[in-house]
Formats: structure tokens, C-alpha cells, sequence
């Protein structure tokens, strides 16, 4: 079970847990992907965020969402950076990926709808 800090209300673990499947592309320094929903249609998410907190520092990069669902980000420094892709109504997804200095890398980001009724409690 998922709790709330809500205190009042619990809800069942997502069937399908928001996931992020990574590949490598050519592009050096490169972070590109889509984020859809889960499920059978896999509609896209276009009101979401990316961001890559910066290591030691309370900086975030925030990357921008197209109407598909589409983002990406030049000039990604090489090394081991936490990728956090969330969204209004759905489960965020987390993950730390590799950058490395001769590739790029590659999200296929899918989030899980919240609840219906789960308005602002953080699980945990």
C-alpha cells in the first residue's frame, strides 16, 4: 500500500508503476524522450517536467515538454546525474543515469494516473 501524508485515506499501489526505459543514441551530451501514459492507448503527457537536480547544489534544470510529449536537453556534463520526470495527476518517475562524455541517452518515460479523488497528498 501507498500512504499520504493526508493521515485520512490510502490507495493501492499502481498496477503499472510510472517506469523510464533508457537506450543510448549518438548524440554526445544529449538527453531526449517522450513521456506517455501507461496503458494500452499510451497518450501523451504534455503538461509534465523534467529535472535534473544539480549534485551539491539546490539548482534544478527543468526541461521543457512539447504538445507530444517530446523533450530534450543539449550540453548534459558527463556523470552520474538523478532524472526526475513528473506530472499533475500521475505517479512521478525516478532514476539516476549514466551520462557519458561520447553519447547520449534516451527516455521512454511511461506514468501511472494517480487515483481519482488523490488531491495533493504525497505518498510515500
Amino acid at each position: 500500500m501507498h500512504t499520504t501524508d493526508c493521515g485520512f485515506d490510502t490507495f493501492a499501489v499502481p498496477s503499472h508503476a510510472s517506469r523510464v526505459t533508457w537506450s543510448r543514441t549518438g548524440s554526445a551530451g544529449r538527453l531526449e524522450g517522450r513521456i506517455r501514459e501507461t496503458g494500452r492507448k499510451a497518450a501523451a503527457i504534455r503538461k509534465a517536467s523534467v529535472l535534473l537536480p544539480k549534485a551539491g547544489t539546490w539548482d534544478t534544470v527543468h526541461v521543457a515538454v512539447d504538445s507530444t510529449g517530446a523533450f530534450h536537453l543539449d550540453s548534459v556534463a558527463p556523470g552520474r546525474r538523478k532524472v526526475i520526470v513528473e506530472a499533475r495527476w500521475y505517479w512521478a518517475a525516478f532514476d539516476t543515469v549514466e551520462f557519458r562524455a561520447d553519447s547520449g541517452v534516451r527516455a521512454d518515460v511511461r506514468l501511472e494516473p494517480t487515483p481519482q479523488g488523490f488531491y495533493g497528498c504525497i505518498p510515500h
